[in-house]
């Protein structure tokens, strides 16, 4: 049986560590675009609204409550360049019900990145030739407000709920399974918290390891003493039943014999061999497995906080080019623990 177990705990390492390795070289090699709302405003409400005696035109018609300034970026937070051998259809842009694009352009994107954008029906549609690891492109829009419904009775934060969650994306992309919507940039877990974060998975790692392989490195004693029983020499271990009453156990745990603790004394010869408790099997799997499994969201957490705190560097200086046409709305900011996803 301890032959078994051990077996055992050899083959669910084996196979936790294989787990961890696919997981780690799965994630190297990922297609993944953000979009983030740089600016989504009413122009009538920020603008025109508050103040008496302004009027501002658009194409010679002055702009009511239906016009709204839409800037977004699509950033390429995988890391693989996508190219034309991958994109089967370009990515396409669809508003929502009672929304329709009025004008669109590129405003900004990397260095040496050509971005088409055109429009079809009620779709912005972006191509390519090469968007690579860590390029990006911004568009600007105007977009109208269609509906039997007055716009003054709708609340601008539910307009600006209404476009961004009901955005949708279609592309034929290989391997990209979904787009990310990001209202304000995602910032990383703070050192603290990743530091008290990084204290409890080390935490459980050393106790799963201490209570598996520490009982190899920080073995435990047993003191055993010669009995004569039945005129046979016997070494056993003494183990308490009552406050009267002993059991005296072999190396392998089984009773010999239940006894007083003065018949013990008379049987006794009062000679003591220490002896190196054996291994406690299920201890080894048990606290093997949750120090393996600790580690591994350990390295996971890390990886993930890196990636995270390159994704919010990146979009924190893009957006803050356009902070200033955010009127004086106040970026509101989101920290993300962290997501562990085990496909």
């Amino acid at each position: 049986m301890e032959t078994v177990l051990a077996i055992l705990g050899v083959i669910l390492t084996i196979v936790i560590g294989i787990v961890g390795v696919h997981y780690t070289l799965k994630q190297q090699k990922t297609i993944q675009l953000t979009f983030l709302k740089n600016t989504c405003i009413s122009l009538f409400k920020a603008i025109v609204k508050n103040l008496d005696d302004i009027e501002i035109k658009y194409q010679g018609n002055k702009i009511g409550e239906n016009l709204i300034l839409f800037k977004g970026t699509i950033y390429n937070n995988g890391n693989i360049d996508i190219d034309k051998s991958i994109v089967h259809k370009p990515l396409t842009l669809e508003l929502p019900e009672h929304y329709s694009w009025i004008k669109y352009k590129i405003i900004d994107s990397s260095d040496g990145l050509d971005i088409q954008v055109n429009k079809d029906n009620n779709n912005l549609i972006f191509d390519w030739g090469l968007l690579k690891e860590g390029e990006f492109f911004t568009f600007d829009s105007l977009i109208e407000y269609q509906s039997d419904k007055n716009l003054e009775n709708k609340d601008e934060v539910d307009l600006r709920k209404d476009l961004l969650d009901n955005i949708t994306f279609s592309h034929r992309i290989t391997n990209l399974k979904n787009i990310k919507k990001e209202k304000t940039i995602p910032r990383p877990m703070p050192f603290m918290g990743m530091l008290i974060m990084s204290i409890v998975f080390l935490s459980l790692v050393f106790g799963g390891f201490y209570f598996s392989v520490g009982q190899y490195l920080f073995p435990k004693y047993e003191i055993y003493q010669e009995v004569s029983i039945n005129s046979t020499i016997n070494i056993v271990r003494l183990e308490p039943i009552s406050n009267n009453s002993i059991e005296l156990k072999d190396s392998k745990d089984n009773i010999i014999l239940e006894t007083s603790i003065d018949d013990y004394i008379k049987k006794s010869n009062n000679k003591m061999i220490i002896k190196k408790k054996k291994v406690d099997y299920a201890a080894l799997i048990v606290g093997g497995f949750f120090g393996l499994f600790y580690l591994i969201m350990w390295i996971v957490l890390i990886f993930s906080e890196m990636k995270e705190r390159k994704l919010y560097k990146k979009l924190k200086a893009i957006a803050d080019k356009y902070d200033s046409f955010e009127l004086g709305e106040r970026r509101r900011v989101g920290f993300s623990l962290f997501s562990l996803i085990l496909k």
